[in-house]
């Protein structure tokens, strides 16, 4: 998802255009995001890139900074900095997470009591698509 501060001029729906890279706040969520990143932006540098992702607040709150991070973290900071959730003309890569298990192995009760938790939460946020099988 892409974010940016409250206090930013961008509109509601940006082209890729109109980001400056130079006011990006850069993290390395995935690997081929570096990859994606190229496609969309060239190889302009951005203006920081973080390894920590407590800092992510403290920068993407500056006026005209943005960045691109996964849906639970834009709701995240939703709720505790003054940012803006922007819609785009162009495609944002997509993170997948994996959760592997032994079909041999039965599973534990609190594995399983975890599993559907981890279901059930997921499933809460529309931009996230859950395959986890629970039964």
């Amino acid at each position: 998802i892409l974010v940016c501060s409250q206090i930013s001029d961008y509109p509601d729906h940006v082209r890729a255009d109109m980001l400056n890279v130079k006011n990006e706040v850069y993290v390395n969520w995935y690997t081929g995001f570096e990859d994606f990143h190229t496609s969309v932006f060239g190889k302009d540098v951005p203006k920081i890139q973080l390894d920590i992702m407590a800092q992510l607040k403290i920068f993407v709150e500056k006026p005209n900074s943005w960045a691109i991070v996964p849906a639970s973290v834009a709701r995240g900071l939703q709720e505790v900095s003054a940012i803006r959730i922007l819609q785009t003309d162009f495609p944002l890569p997509e993170r997948t997470g994996y959760c592997l298990r032994s079909k041999e192995r039965q599973l534990e009760p609190h594995s399983a009591l975890f599993l559907q938790c981890l279901a059930q939460i997921l499933s809460r946020t529309e931009e996230v698509k859950c395959l986890l099988k629970t039964e």
